[in-house]
């Protein structure tokens, strides 16, 4: 019974402006993705880089859209995500320079 009442919790909380995080997590996502594909390897690894700092700049599990345990699992899951962004264009970066 406990997962039918998280997941309501979670339909919920996207539903009343959660929404904002999750189109916020897809647009820098997307924005690294086209610019290393668009400009380059060192290109995708500055924008991945400058997406982390935006996400950690705006801060958007601090916006009120979310109930209390859920902006913990927002800041640790978005957080991982970029990181590992991060890391997969540094390795692409150093990768296309290598060979």
């Amino acid at each position: 019974m406990k997962s039918s009442s998280n997941t309501r919790r979670v339909f919920s909380e996207v539903s009343h402006g959660g929404w904002v995080i999750i189109v916020l997590m897809l647009g820098i996502v997307a924005m690294e993705i086209w610019v290393d594909w668009q400009f380059g390897a060192a290109w995708g690894f500055i924008s991945a880089f400058a997406g982390l700092a935006l996400w950690l700049l705006i801060r958007p599990w601090k916006l009120a859209l979310l109930s209390q345990e859920s902006r913990r699992q927002v800041l640790i899951s978005g957080t991982f995500t970029l990181i590992s962004i991060l890391v997969s264009a540094g390795l692409s970066y150093w990768k296309h320079w290598k060979i």
